[in-house]
């Protein structure tokens, strides 16, 4: 089973202009409430829809050196090779915040999944030299993406998004070879 870093302590304004401070206790918080057995966290690309296939999912977190650490299981082999060739070096991580109506634990923070983000450069830096950004959908969760603030393409416009979605799609049935034919990632 291998582990990454999903979080760390400090703060981060979102592309949509909402400071969050991950604090220690809120990620202490993580750990205490997340349980596979109640909500599992999968892990997907980017930030998922309702249809978007899961990669594999986190088994366990736990807490050292003021980051949150995701022990992984199940992971798609596939996708373990294309992540293995630097095609997803980016993890990003969703949480359901303390009001979020669908949040398995009222009240806490809890792990929603994490999305590794392809070619998108996320805000916070410095979790084994990979950056990390936090994000979620709108459908029942409260959104608390990072990312660059000079990418309106990934965290606004909603041309983009698709676009994003357009590939992922490709990678999902047609393979990263095609998709970077049709929608090469360094384009959305």
């Amino acid at each position: 089973m291998a582990t990454l870093n999903i979080s760390k302590v400090g703060k981060a304004t979102s592309v949509e202009g909402a400071v969050v401070e991950f604090t220690e206790d809120i990620l202490r918080e993580v750990v205490a409430t997340y349980d596979p057995n109640l909500c599992e966290a999968p892990i997907v690309v980017g930030h998922p829809t309702l249809t978007s296939p899961s990669f594999g999912y986190i088994d366990k977190v736990s807490f050292a050196d003021g980051k949150l650490i995701g022990v992984e299981g199940q992971v798609d082999p596939d996708f373990n090779e294309l992540r293995r060739k630097g095609n997803f070096k980016h993890p990003s991580a969703s949480f359901f915040t303390t009001s979020a109506p669908n949040n398995p634990t009222p009240g806490k923070w809890y792990l929603r999944h994490v999305g590794y983000l392809g070619g998108a450069t996320p805000a916070l830096e410095g979790l084994n030299g990979k950056v990390i950004s936090f994000a979620g959908d709108t459908t029942g969760v409260v959104s608390v993406s990072f990312g660059d603030g000079d990418l309106p393409a990934y965290g606004g416009s909603v041309i983009a998004r698709m676009l994003r979605r357009l590939r992922d799609h490709f990678i999902s049935t047609q393979g990263l070879e095609q998709a970077d034919r049709v929608l090469p990632d360094w384009e959305i």
